[in-house]
């Protein structure tokens, strides 16, 4: 087990803290006041506590593959221009993936069965838009 050193476990500490005595989950979220969380409680807080670890892993996965895919400069180009904020990575602070972006075209045409999904093109207006709100049996669209 890698340990804090105690200024990274004060720091944690004083994070945590901060979240708790902050007026709502926004205003205590340091790594995305964005989210979409309502209330702020003991499991969102403990999950804000990681979001700065899980960041660093995401962003070292994603720039291994890079760089196996297309050489170390590229990886290396990659995270520069993130940091340097000339690209946007929507959300580097979960492991899994939690949603998805799903082009209307193929999904008239094919349902979700191209997806891994059950669902078939469906044959009536009501149905497509029923599938599509609802996006039924498909692990990993947004719910």
């Amino acid at each position: 087990m890698i340990r804090l050193q105690p200024s990274q476990l004060d720091a944690k500490i004083a994070s945590f803290n901060a979240y708790l005595n902050a007026g709502n989950a926004a205003d205590g979220s340091v790594m995305d006041p964005n989210a979409n969380v309502t209330h702020k409680n003991i499991a969102t807080a403990e999950a804000e506590l990681m979001k700065d670890f899980f960041v660093q892993v995401n962003r070292g996965l994603v720039k291994n593959k890079i760089a196996e895919l297309f050489g170390q400069a590229l990886a290396t180009e990659y995270e520069r221009q993130i940091e340097q904020h000339e690209i946007y990575v929507h959300d580097e602070t979960s492991l899994k993936p939690y949603c998805v972006s799903v082009s209307m075209y193929p999904f008239l045409l094919d349902g979700l069965t191209r997806l891994g999904g059950e669902s078939k093109a469906p044959r009536h207006l009501e149905s497509f838009c029923g599938a599509f709100v609802n996006q039924p049996r498909l692990p990993g669209l947004c719910q």
